[in-house]
């Protein structure tokens, strides 16, 4: 039933889903079911209660699930230890890398003052980081000075016009029959919609070639790629995603972003702020280790954050240089973590999904690195890490076409840039 709950919950039909997984908690509270498959079903019911807005109720039976991983790994629980383990180590590295951060910035006169505020205002609202009072003299990793680590396409902008253009081309050359590209003015962030089949994009901003080439990686031959070859497969379920898939599907999402910034001659890895800003942001505003932060709280932190890290980075030469930009960031962050919350001033809720990013990137990087072919199975479909074994018990071990990887290729910028012309196109090819 918990599966059933799950499946209900990718179509959207939530009132379905969280019916029945009422009914799967009640018979398992009454011991019908495995021993430990309660937490599961608690988890689905929160991601479900989120699902409709009812983020208070979500984030109890979410403390419900995190309480009964703790009761079971206490009574002896081989797999409920594991689990518990996997929490505590996501929060400790979630405060050590804002640590580290701080501890870059009080190394450079520059940024000793924002790191210093940061630090005031985490004791202010009582976050568990460890108070720095002296420069160390140790260089951190992704210390930057006076350069900016991106510096592909030289700045130059492309239209949103000639990214559809470009997009509709990637695509078609994919054969993903029936996806189309949308220009929408009233979204700021590129997403997918794999029920209506299209890639969605802003209307009003313009984007960097380092940001198309990273789109292109993340939506189109990540999540598109798996949409497809799921469908394709012998078992069409797979295109619209197993039980447990979205923390695999948002983890090699990050991981090919990873890729995608090596082969641009950028160093990325989990200490980037993208990997785990938004984990720690649900964090604070659930209330998890310290209490939880209201909407004017959790924006003030995270302006502070981005700050520090885009002069450490060397994007930004001042803070008055980039304060638009900083500001821009920290009020998208807070508006993706408040999405569906009905009174950002009451603290306490939080759209919790953003918590599975990083965890979902550690896993799959623990995967690969065991076993390499992981990342041509994990494209079978939309797929978990966990099912892969199942998976290959069916024959089901690769998608019917690889992927090209046109992110990686040297030659993608110049093909980006000849969509500019409506009519003549670089061939990729030749």
């Amino acid at each position: 039933m918990t599966n059933l709950g799950y499946h209900l919950g990718i179509l959207g039909r939530y009132e379905q889903a969280l019916q029945v997984l009422e009914e799967s908690v009640t018979l398992k509270k009454a011991g019908y079911a495995e021993q430990g498959s309660l937490a599961a079903s608690l988890g689905e019911k929160a991601q479900i209660l989120a699902g409709l807005g009812r983020f208070k109720e979500a984030l109890d039976f979410d403390q419900q699930a995190h309480d009964e991983l703790q009761r079971l790994a206490e009574s002896g629980h081989a797999s409920a230890s594991v689990e518990k383990w996997v929490y505590q180590v996501d929060r400790a590295c979630l405060y050590l890398h804002l640590a580290q951060l701080i501890q870059r910035g009080l190394q450079r006169p520059d940024t000793e003052p924002l790191s210093i505020r940061l630090q005031d205002l985490l004791e202010q609202f009582s976050i568990p980081i460890e108070r720095y009072t002296q420069k160390s003299s140790t260089k951190l990793p992704q210390e930057v000075s006076g350069k900016s680590a991106r510096t592909v396409g030289k700045g130059q902008t492309i239209s949103p016009a000639t990214v559809k253009r470009f997009f509709e081309a990637v695509l078609d050359m994919y054969g993903f029959e029936g996806w189309s590209v949308i220009l929408d003015p009233s979204t700021n962030d590129p997403r997918i919609e794999p029920n209506v089949r299209s890639v969605i994009l802003p209307s009003e901003q313009p984007l960097s070639i380092t940001r198309i080439r990273n789109l292109l990686s993340h939506e189109i031959e990540s999540h598109v790629f798996r949409t497809v070859a799921g469908e394709r497969s012998p078992l069409a379920l797979l295109g619209l995603g197993t039980k447990g898939s979205l923390m695999t599907d948002e983890g090699l999402a990050l991981y090919f972003d990873r890729e995608t910034a090596l082969a641009q001659g950028t160093q990325m890895d989990e200490a980037d702020l993208g990997f785990w800003i938004g984990t720690l942001a649900t964090g604070l505003a659930s209330g998890v280790s310290a209490p939880p932060l209201t909407f004017s709280s959790l924006f003030s932190v995270s302006e502070l954050v981005f700050a520090l890290n885009r002069l450490l980075k060397g994007i930004d030469k001042d803070v008055a240089s980039g304060q638009a930009r900083v500001r821009a960031l920290a009020i998208g962050r807070c508006l993706r973590t408040f999405r569906g919350v009905p009174d950002p001033r009451v603290a306490g809720h939080a759209y919790v999904k953003d918590a599975i990013y990083l965890r979902g990137y550690r896993a799959v990087a623990e995967a690969v690195r065991r076993d390499a072919s992981t990342l041509t199975r994990l494209m079978v479909g939309i797929v978990s890490l966990d099912q892969l074994e199942d998976l290959n018990e069916l024959g089901i071990v690769s998608p019917p076409h690889p992927p090209r990887w046109l992110a990686h290729d040297p030659q993608i910028e110049t093909f980006i840039l000849s969509f500019q012309d409506a009519h003549n196109h670089y061939d990729l090819d030749s």
